[in-house]
């Protein structure tokens, strides 16, 4: 039977800044994995609270080991580049949690072809790049329109 024990593992969340990939991160680093944390930015955002600093502090708190890195996951090159960061400081990658995407608050009826194109962008050409030979690849779906929001 293989072992499926986070501990020692290295794990890449993408969307870790925060929700629910700054959720999976602590989670992951409270059983015992190195994490990567991937965001887009490491600036606050002016509606949503988690920055790409603070998840790393909680992962700390739960015993874990981050490595926060910057990068849009629709940049190929910028993926290969977070790759390159992680595997210098962890070494391989064990599992991927691809849960990066963006946050469209609107009916679904007002959403335009850009934003969706964005969406498709983000899930398939970043995602695609962080898959390995030893890697697991979980998908987050996270695609939601409303007309309210708490983050408005």
């Amino acid at each position: 039977m293989r072992d499926r024990s986070l501990k020692d593992r290295v794990v890449v969340v993408t969307g870790a800044s925060r929700g629910i990939g700054r959720e999976i991160a602590v989670r992951v680093a409270a059983d015992g994995a190195r994490v990567a944390l991937i965001a887009k930015t490491d600036a606050p955002h002016p509606k949503i609270t988690g920055t790409l600093a603070e998840t790393a502090e909680a992962v700390r708190a739960a015993g874990g080991q981050p490595l926060p890195v910057k990068c849009d996951v629709r940049d190929a090159d910028a993926v290969g580049a977070a790759i390159g960061a992680v595997a210098e400081k962890f070494g391989a990658i064990d599992v991927v949690v691809n849960n990066a995407g963006p946050w469209i608050c609107a009916a679904p009826r007002s959403c335009r072809r850009r934003a969706s194109s964005g969406c498709w962008r983000s899930m398939s050409r970043g995602h695609s790049r962080w898959s390995g030979p030893r890697s697991s690849i979980c998908g987050v779906r996270r695609m939601r329109t409303s007309l309210t929001s708490p983050h408005r």
